[in-house]
């Protein structure tokens, strides 16, 4: 890699912390941030940037499925700590991988 590059990696906010039901995933998305991690401490010196973006729930064809179920909603929105519980969207994510790449 060139100085100046940026490695930008997108996991999950389940890569932080476990939740039921999620196991294989949030392992997956561990091990993505401690990769994350490790190309940091080994690419830093040479001026590469290494970061990872870790979305919480988004508004997504996949948690649009739970659109109809009220009660699945209301408990995943309630593991959002913002003031309003509010979901994230895909346009929110991609603000944080475009400054995070620059």
């Amino acid at each position: 890699m060139r100085p100046g590059s940026a490695i930008v990696n997108v996991s999950s906010s389940l890569g932080l912390r476990a939740r039921e039901g999620a196991g294989v995933y949030a392992t997956a998305k561990a091990g993505q941030i401690g990769l994350t991690r490790q190309l940091a401490v080994e690419e830093g010196p040479r001026g590469v940037r290494a970061n990872a973006v870790a979305p919480g729930i988004i508004e997504t064809e996949m948690f649009a499925r739970f659109r109809d179920n009220k009660a699945i909603r209301r408990a995943m929105i309630g593991t959002v700590p913002l003031q309003g519980q509010q979901t994230g969207t895909p346009e929110d994510v991609a603000a944080a991988v475009l400054y995070s790449a620059y």
